[in-house]
């Protein structure tokens, strides 16, 4: 068995020796320090996964853990805080917030998320709570996701909590005619459309949504 094999999609590998298994080798990938296992066959055609190679937006990490099965709601869960939190692209992309460290691998997020203030799997599972990251940061600018940070909360707790945190907008309707509102929540409820629609234009990620456009009152004179 050669010393180092070059993998198709993870870099460089040391094999370090016989692994715990017959026909299984133990490596180290150089990129990242991670060691595992893995069939001799499977190894000498570089057919072999890091699991803590980044791999979603530049940040995000898998980790040992599944994300199918039972795990498939919370590795959903995860993939939407990092897509939000650095993916420009996304629609509701934060633009200033982030998320710690640790947090950045799958694996030890859900190990985390029990360990949470007001955690109960049965309300989350049935979509009662969501991951709040405000209630504890109402005052900060500057917002992270972590262990710190955040807690479960009802959905309605986290819509009131985001609109007592928000500023008067004037909203501008296809047809030129203005609003003035200070609710995000509110106001798409009464135009029929998600409320991350507005927040995104509030917040330059777009210029218009379906025609309406967003400006916060001090930024504009109406």
């Amino acid at each position: 068995m050669k010393k180092y094999i070059k993998t198709k999609s993870f870099g460089i590998v040391e094999v370090l020796g016989p692994g715990s298994k017959y026909s299984y080798y133990r490596v180290r990938f150089l990129d990242t320090g991670h060691e595992d296992e893995f069939r001799k066959d499977a190894l000498l055609k570089g057919e072999v996964r890091d699991k803590y190679a980044v791999s979603l937006c530049g940040v995000g990490i898998i980790g040992n853990i599944k994300t199918r099965g039972k795990y498939k709601r919370y590795y959903t869960l995860w993939r939407n805080m990092i897509s939000r939190c650095y993916d420009g692209r996304n629609p509701a992309y934060y633009g200033k917030v982030e998320v710690c460290d640790r947090w950045k691998t799958f694996e030890f997020f859900y190990q985390d998320l029990p360990l949470l203030d007001n955690w109960d799997r049965d309300r989350y599972e049935a979509g009662e709570l969501v991951l709040d990251k405000d209630l504890k940061q109402r005052h900060s600018k500057h917002k992270i996701y972590s262990p710190e940070t955040c807690v479960w909360a009802s959905k309605i707790a986290n819509s009131s909590t985001q609109d007592a945190q928000q500023r008067t907008f004037v909203a501008t309707a296809p047809d030129g005619t203005q609003y003035i509102s200070d609710n995000i929540s509110s106001f798409a409820r009464m135009i029929g459309v998600d409320r991350r629609q507005i927040s995104a234009v509030l917040h330059g990620r777009f210029k218009t949504s379906l025609g309406w456009t967003y400006k916060y009152l001090d930024e504009e004179i109406v």
